[in-house]
């Protein structure tokens, strides 16, 4: 019970670090690579309900014709669970598109630091 002139507690609060890391690139059909979105998340779910969106967000931008294998891979429970696994257990998720309509290919990756870092270092 606090009474009058009672010091309190000064609580510091800290942030969890981040758990796992979300990437998505492009590799254009020149050989270019692209880094279209890098994204922190706390848990595996929260990391494969990124990816869920992401592969929504792409599927609005392709090419007629590129839009069925991100729909398909977008409704795949068992790979969701495969995804939620892998993570669970500290590996790398990743998933590669084949290439939309002019030759662009997508690839994710969700994945547990420090590897993430510092493989995207060295490919900058």
């Amino acid at each position: 019970m606090l009474t009058a002139g009672a010091e309190r507690e000064s609580v510091i609060v800290l942030p969890l670090p981040t758990a796992y890391r979300c990437a998505h690139d492009a590799l254009t059909s020149d050989g270019q690579r692209i880094k279209c979105a890098r994204q922190p998340m706390d848990t595996p779910y929260a990391a494969l309900c990124w990816l869920l969106t992401r592969l929504d967000q792409l599927a609005d931008q392709v090419e007629t014709d590129a839009i069925g294998p991100v729909r398909l891979l977008r409704r795949d429970i068992p790979e969701h669970g495969n995804a939620l696994r892998a993570l669970a257990n500290g590996e790398t998720y990743s998933l590669s598109l084949p290439p939309d309509g002019d030759g662009t290919r997508h690839h994710f990756q969700l994945r547990q630091p420090p590897d993430f870092d510092d493989q995207d270092r060295s490919a900058s």
